[in-house]
Parts: C-alpha cells; structure tokens; sequence
C-alpha cells in the first residue's frame, strides 16, 4: 500500500504534479480554474518578477470583445513583512512545513522555488492570492462557457508582452467522499487508512486530504493532520500516520477530500474507534532475590507506570526452560515483594517479574534473578595432613587421613603457594573438581620442580557438591638447599665527587637467598671482605676510599643454607675530584749553557701530582705536552728548543684535573 504525500520541505524540493492526465498538462503557459459556488479561481503558475501583476479579462460565449474584470492589476506581496497579513492563521502552518525561520525564509522559499511556488499555488487559495497567481471571479454565470485571458504587467502597469488564455466551461464540481477508511492504533502512534479513486483524464480539481476528528468532550469536527498530505493521482490506496494525546477513550474519524479553491467536499464515513490503551508497562528492572530466614524474598524497584495495577511473579529452576505463575492475585503495586516459602535445600530458583496495568496490558519478563538454596553444612575437614620431600624424584608427597565422608562429599582441594622474603603470595589450587583420593604428588609449578631452600605452605580441605567447604588444614615445607644460589647480576661502582663510591647491583634470581656478601679489590689486588648486606639491601656507600685511588668491587649471594654463589665484580672506578689545582704563577724563563731553564711559583695542593710544561710556535698557538708524565720539581731544564718557542705551566693533581694554563712566556721577553 502507498502511504499519502505530506507536504513538507523535502518533498516540495522533489515532488511533481500528479493529480490526474489534464491537470498534468498545466505548465507555466496554462490557465487553470474552479468554480465554487458563484465563484469562478482563476489560476496561473508563471514567475512573475517582484512589484508586477496581471490584468484578467472574460469573453462570454456570443460576445467578441473581451471585458476586463479587474481595476488595478493583480498583484502578490512585495515585501517579505506583508506575507504573515496575507496568509493569517494559514502563515505558520506554511512557515511550519517549509522549515523557515522568519518571513523573509519563507517568502523567499516560495518565490526562488518554481517547484515549490506552483505546489503551493493549488494547496490553498490564500498561497496563491499571495504570490499573485489567482484571481477570483464572482461575475459569471455558472454552467456558461466562456474565455479567459491573462495579460502580464511591468509595475508601471505596462503590458510585459506576455498573455495566456483559456475557454473553459464553468462546471462546479464537488469532491468525492473518500472511502474504506480503517483506523489502528499502536498505543499513541495512530495509523489511518482510505481509497479515493482516480480521476483518469479529467481534472477534478482534488488537491488534498483532511482528516478530521471527534472526541468524547466535543461535539464538532477538527482536523487533525497538521501538514498537508496531497493527493497523489497514481495511487487509490491511502495511508497516514499521526500521534493522539489520550488513550482508553471512544472517538469518531473522517477524511474529506479538498479541492483548488480550499472547499472541502463531503466527509467519507464516520468512523467510530476505540483508542485501546494497548501500551504495556515498561519492563520490571533490578529484580533481586535473596535468601533471608528459610525464605526467598525477591523484591525490585517500584514502577513509574501512572496506570500500574500491581505485579506477577513467575519462577522456573531452568533459566531455559518454562517460568510458571506463582499465585493468580497480583502483589501491590507499592509494596513490591514476594517471599516463596515453597523451597526445597539445594535447588536453584530463577525468577521473572511482570508490570500490569489496569487495561491488564502486561509487560515483557524482567531480567532473572536467582538463587540457590544451599546446604550449610560443611563437610569435616581433612586430619594428620603429613608433607615429604622425594629428594630422587624432585616431587613434594603428600597424604592426609580421610575421616567421614558426608553423602555428598565431592571433592578434596590442594593448595600450595611459595613463602619469601616478598611475603606471602595467593594460593594455587593444584586438584580440580571430583579429586577423591586422600595423597597428592606435585611435582612443582608447570612439572618444574621447586626452588631449593625456599618454604611452601600447602593446605587441604574437602567440598561438598552445595559448594560447603571445610576448614582447611595447613603445613609448612622447606626445600633442601644443596645448589649454590645464582649470583646477582651488572655491580656498578660510581665515583662520587672523590669523597665515595656508591655500589649497586641487581637482584639475584634465587629465592632462598639470605643476604649479600661485598668484597673490594684494592690498586695491589688484594681481595678483602668488605660488608654484609640483607637480601633486600642491593646498594651502599663506601666512604673509606682514598683520592686517586683505583677500586674494584665483588658481590656474591648467600642462601640460608650457606651457599655462596660466584662473585660478580664491577669495572674499576678511580676515586677523584673534579675540582682542579690553581693557576702556576711567575714563570721564569733564562738561557743556559745547557738550554733554557724555566721555573714558577709552587702551587700548594694537598693532592697535587706535579707539573706539565707546554709549549708552541705563537704565543696564541696551540700548545704540546714537552713529557707524558707530570714532573714534581718547579724547574726544568729544555735542552732542545726552537728559537722564538713560547712556554705555559699547568699544575696536575692526583685525580688527573689540570690547572688553566700560565701566562706564555718566551727566552728574551
């Protein structure tokens, strides 16, 4: 079935004319008319340009001169502030269909438009009157035939050049009723349908529908559609869609069909429709169950729903399977609990509630809430519980007593989990379900066996199929240590300002380890014990350190058992400053027999090295060492020496750090 064209903005983009094979003929150079009553709407679709309008005259039949029927030339609004006058209470509605915002939107949305100028031209005779495209002629005598012609004038009233003209015969024809009309309703959202024939080859003049209505509380008619829903001439079957405000209540529904000149014609038939509140309430939410005193009391929220009647609750011990209906009366509607005293140990109940209104609309089923009734009875827990080390196998061997079994026993469960120095980790369960014997073989995590020396607590207790478990019995277990512990990995020994080193390590993977053994390794290579740190201790400060001196440190780990692993040594570091000694003063050059002799003003420098002599061909050149190794004297003989050869002293201290440089000096300056 077609659903009926609503007039709105997206539509009018698109739409084409479509009332019937004559009205499909009308173009911009036709004439097209209606007769209602002693009135004769003349209409046309030409675009006539803002401030001009046309001049209409008539020629009866047996006359030759055409009359003119108007005294000032036909003309629609000029100005967009004009248009909301012009249409009256009609201005929203059409302002409402094409989405416009002020009346200059809509004015200029019906003139920039042609599509949309000419559908609304036959919508309403108001629309046409005021885009200047109808003339209303009360002169003629229904039943004649008669000419009509349209002349185009300039805003002077100066004929354009442009004339249509048409002979009709002025018949009055009155709209068919629409018929078939059947109502539904789907709680607010309403759904009308109807039949209206098509006109084939003649022009009815039918343009559009009404749809009207009738309450319990008004004796009158009103329409309801609230945009204009066109007649569509490819179509026979009608549909419409459109919201009420109230429900429970009897009304009555008609449509009339609505011609070119705003006439309705005769209502279809008078419907009457019960609008059934067939709305049911929203779905129950949060639904609880819990077991309080040998009862399952399941209770929820109170719901919002106005026209609530109260609730029912249904219950299965199958998610899946079927939920039957616990009692027939419904629980109040404000007092939102059910308490189910038919319950039996061990069982699994699930439970549905439903919302019914007083129309006895009932809502879908809420989520399930379940619960178990249990059986609190735990079984005893497992006695004499004995833990064994199989040195050959690598596996912990344990057994423990049974005792008495409950009927319902189900499974024992073993626990182990490794106790270090960290702490105390979580548990691992290392049986699964339905494991009855009373001894377990592990063979360590992942069949790996276990860290020598390292303490594991295992524990052991029993379930029963309700998921009752028993205290469970502990035991603590020592790993023999027989390897030594893996040694710590990458010691770093850093220089500090040359008043420390400070000595790092990373941890050593074994986990029986106790602490730390540190050693340092002197410029003779003499190996001493140094410290002793706890496990958890991987850093220290060794201020006994001597500027200039070379160090070398071992660290070795030490399990509870007294295995020591291998020592893992740093790089050497040097224990220096970086402070460096004073600038050499009063450099003396003389020439000798024996070469030059240069000497300077001591430096004191409780850590000084002694001295370096440079030289270079410019005063401001760059300077070369005369020997590798400072000397300790402040005076030195150059035997060999370039003539014209400049001379700079710099102090060297133990750590290395040289002086800045003395003023140059020359032989002979």
């Amino acid at each position: 079935m077609q659903r009926a064209i609503v007039l709105a903005p997206v539509l009018a983009l698109s739409a084409v004319f479509i009332w019937n094979d004559a009205a499909a003929q009308i173009d911009a150079d036709r004439l097209r008319h209606a007769v209602r009553g002693d009135s004769v709407f003349v209409y046309h679709i030409q675009q006539v340009p803002v401030g001009q309008g046309f001049n209409i005259y008539r020629r009866d039949e047996g006359v030759d001169e055409f009359v003119r029927l108007n005294e000032f030339p036909v003309q629609g609004v000029v100005y967009p502030d004009e248009l909301p006058s012009a249409l009256g209470e009609l201005y929203e509605q059409v302002q409402s269909a094409l989405e416009a915002q002020n009346p200059v939107q809509t004015f200029f949305a019906l003139r920039s438009n042609s599509i949309l100028g000419r559908l609304y031209t036959f919508v309403h005779p108001e629309v046409a009157a005021a885009l200047g495209r109808l003339y209303i002629d009360t002169t003629a005598a229904p039943g004649e035939k008669v000419s009509y012609r349209i002349e185009f004038v300039d805003d002077l009233g100066r004929p354009t050049g442009t004339v249509l003209e048409e002979d009709v015969t002025l018949e009055e024809m009155i709209p068919e009723p629409p018929s078939d009309i059947q109502l539904s309703n789907d709680g607010y959202a309403m759904t009308i349908n109807w039949h209206y024939p098509s006109s084939g080859r003649v022009d009815d003049k039918v343009i559009r529908f009404e749809i009207l209505e009738s309450g319990p509380d008004r004796d009158d008619f009103r329409v309801v559609n609230t945009r204009f829903i066109l007649r569509d001439d490819n179509q026979t079957e009608y549909v419409h869609h459109f919201t009420t405000s109230r429900l429970g209540i009897p009304v009555q529904y008609t449509i009339t069909a609505v011609d070119i000149t705003g006439r309705q014609g005769p209502a279809g038939e008078i419907v009457d429709f019960f609008i059934e509140d067939n709305i049911p309430p929203g779905v129950v939410e949060h639904v609880a169950a819990q077991f309080v005193e040998d009862v399952i009391e399941v209770t929820w929220p109170v719901s919002p729903e106005p026209d609530l009647s109260g609730y029912r609750v249904y219950r299965s011990t199958d998610l899946s399977g079927e939920f039957e209906l616990l009692q027939e009366d419904l629980v109040d509607p404000f007092f939102p609990v059910y308490r189910d005293r038919d319950i039996e140990e061990n069982v699994r109940y699930f439970y549905k509630v439903t919302a019914v209104d007083f129309s006895g609309n009932e809502s879908a089923m809420s989520a399930a809430a379940m619960r178990h009734v249990p059986d609190r009875t735990p079984p005893p827990a497992p006695e004499e519980f004995r833990a064994e080390f199989l040195k050959d196998e690598g596996t912990v061997h344990l057994r423990w007593a049974v005792g008495e079994r409950p009927r319902d026993f189900r499974t024992y469960i073993v626990l182990r989990r490794k106790i270090s120095e960290a702490g105390e980790t979580i548990f691992d369960q290392l049986t699964h379900d339905d494991y009855r014997r009373n001894e377990f073989m592990d063979p360590g995590a992942g069949g790996l066996g276990f860290e020598e020396g390292v303490f594991y607590e295992y524990g052991v207790l029993a379930a029963d199929s309700s998921r009752n478990f028993s205290d469970t019995t502990k035991i603590l277990l020592q790993v023999p240590l027989v390897t030594p512990p893996e040694p710590p990995g990458n010691v770093m020994a850093v220089n500090h300002d040359g008043i420390r080193v400070n000595v790092s390590w990373t941890q050593t993977p074994s986990g029986a380890v106790v602490y730390y053994n540190v050693a340092r390794e002197t410029p003779d290579n003499e190996l001493t014990h140094f410290r002793r740190l706890p496990v958890r201790e991987r850093r220290l400060r060794d201020e006994t350190v001597e500027l200039g001196m070379e160090y070398r440190y071992a660290v070795s780990a030490v399990d509870s058992a007294g295995n020591e692993s291998e020592p893992v040594f740093s790089d050497k570091v040097q224990v220096r400053n970086y402070d460096p000694p004073r600038q050499v003063r009063n450099v003396r050059i003389a020439e000798i027999e024996d070469g030059l002799e240069i000497s300077w003003e001591p430096v004191v420098s409780a850590h000084l090295a002694g001295y370096k002599v440079y030289r270079s061909g410019l005063a401001t050149g760059v300077y070369e060492p005369l020997t590798e190794d400072p000397i300790e004297d402040t005076r030195v003989i150059v035997e060999e020496h370039p003539v014209q050869m400049w001379y700079r002293i710099r102090a060297v201290d133990i750590s290395g750090n040289e002086s800045r440089p003395s003023e140059p000096v020359r032989a002979g300056s």
